[in-house]
């Protein structure tokens, strides 16, 4: 905690420090912080309620990765290049809006043929799902 927000030379210092995130006075000395937080729980660790806020009393609770986990700042998409996967299934993904949106949207046909790949594991999951059915 403390390295990632007072060290410029921590991995995670631009996410912490870098955005200003510091930790209270009184948590700097380790024996403040343990008569103020304890000993965690099973599987629980340290995490802000406020992720923009620092390190301090009134900012903080014991949570499960999974309460971690849903408890981030959203993510930037810095990718704007428009030639890499990412930044074609966005641009496609907004075509497709536009024009379900304007009533224009015309679904892909599905290929049968009965010979390709596509059709061989189409097929197989539609008998699988006959077996497991019966």
């Amino acid at each position: 905690m403390k390295t990632r927000c007072l060290n410029p030379r921590a991995e995670n210092f631009e996410y912490y420090g870098g955005r200003g995130i510091t930790v209270c006075e009184r948590w700097l000395k380790f024996e403040n912080f343990y008569v103020d937080v304890g000993e965690p729980p099973e599987g629980m660790t340290l995490d802000r309620i406020n992720n923009d806020g620092n390190y301090e009393p009134g900012n903080w609770r014991w949570a499960t990765m999974l309460e971690q986990n849903h408890n981030r700042r959203p993510r930037k998409l810095t990718c704007e290049c428009m030639n890499c996967h990412n930044c074609k299934t966005r641009e496609m993904n907004r075509e497709r809006k536009k024009q379900i949106e304007a009533g224009t949207y015309v679904a892909p046909v599905m290929c049968q043929c009965g010979k390709c790949r596509t059709c061989y594991v189409r097929e197989w999951a539609r008998k699988k799902r006959e077996r497991l059915a019966a």
